[in-house]
């Protein structure tokens, strides 16, 4: 970032309220000038580029827990056929703009945990080992669960983006009796992350809406749809989104650009489609050792070896 940028937004951020979402803007400057340092090489050692993408990951982490209640999303799952419903869910927000909040939230540390893979599947290959103990093994699993986490977050938020959810979290007649709680601490969430449960028999999710018919609601505003590009982008060119996936993307981005009107979602869908056609396997020794590593309940059934995606985003 140029520095006189950098400069003006620190003394603005100076000013600035203890709002959530401007000390995340915060962050936001620290993840662009890492990624900065990284792809100009001025840090190339795995060790470095790991630890200051785990330290600004656990930032937007902690910064994401001291959100206000209200701004946390009422999760529905749903039997409908809606061709913007993800894997039989959704989210309510009160708001697109939470809604964006935590989608741009959830493509940042999709960035983040997408730079530290690598550095730790080439440290696996490499003789001798670069990363042999446990918390190496531990931390790709995280990751891995992160980005899809995040992924999936990302594609649950589509229906009320696009106008289909006109409802407030928490009240409507099919909501839970209470929003999610707080997200816990870092260890906490660390040592939880591997225990699973029924998210059916969670409160904080909705389960009384299976047969609820999903709408557009044309009075809506459409903003929503802009604000979802970038972030399904992110959703679709994550290394653990496979086949299925990119296209489920690919066809939110031409809904949003042929039925909300904003025609760079076509783009946007036309080069990931061209560019998810030219993409080659990985070597299949790191296809093992990834699959390997990884073995909880959503495993990536692709691992392609993705270009420099974002670089080319700005060309559309």
């Amino acid at each position: 970032m140029p520095s006189q940028l950098v400069e003006l937004r620190t003394e603005y951020f100076k000013n600035s309220s203890s709002n959530p979402a401007f000390k995340y803007l915060r962050m936001l400057d620290q993840v662009t000038i890492l990624r900065s340092l990284i792809k100009s090489r001025l840090i190339t050692a795995p060790e470095d580029i790991i630890a200051r993408s785990l330290k600004l990951d656990v930032e937007i982490m902690e910064i994401s827990s001291s959100v206000p209640i209200e701004w946390q999303p009422e999760t529905v799952f749903t039997h409908s056929d809606n061709i913007l419903v993800w894997n039989g869910s959704y989210d309510i927000y009160w708001d697109v703009w939470v809604s964006q909040f935590w989608n741009v939230i959830r493509a940042a540390r999709i960035m983040l945990n997408e730079t530290i893979r690598p550095q730790l599947t080439q440290g696996f290959q490499s003789m001798p080992l670069g990363f042999s103990r446990p918390e190496h093994h531990a931390q790709f699993q995280v990751s891995t669960s992160t980005c899809i986490e995040m992924r999936d977050g990302i594609l649950r938020s589509i229906p009320q983006n696009c106008g289909f959810v006109s409802t407030e979290p928490f009240k409507s007649k099919y909501s839970s009796p209470e929003p999610l709680p707080p997200l816990p601490n870092t260890n906490e969430f660390f040592n939880a992350l591997f225990s699973f449960t029924n998210p059916l028999e969670a409160s904080s999710f909705s389960t009384l809406g299976l047969s609820q018919a999903l709408v557009r609601d044309p009075t809506l505003p459409m903003i929503g749809g802009y604000y979802l590009l970038w972030p399904l982008y992110m959703a679709g060119v994550t290394q653990v989104s496979d086949s299925s996936v990119r296209e489920f993307v690919a066809k939110a981005l031409r809904y949003i650009g042929e039925e909300i009107g904003f025609d760079i979602g076509i783009n946007i869908a036309d080069f990931l489609e061209e560019t998810m056609s030219e993409v080659k396997e990985v070597d299949p020794k790191q296809k093992a050792t990834e699959q390997k590593l990884f073995k909880g309940k959503q495993k990536a059934k692709e691992m392609p070896e993705m270009p420099e995606l974002e670089s080319q985003w700005w060309r559309l």
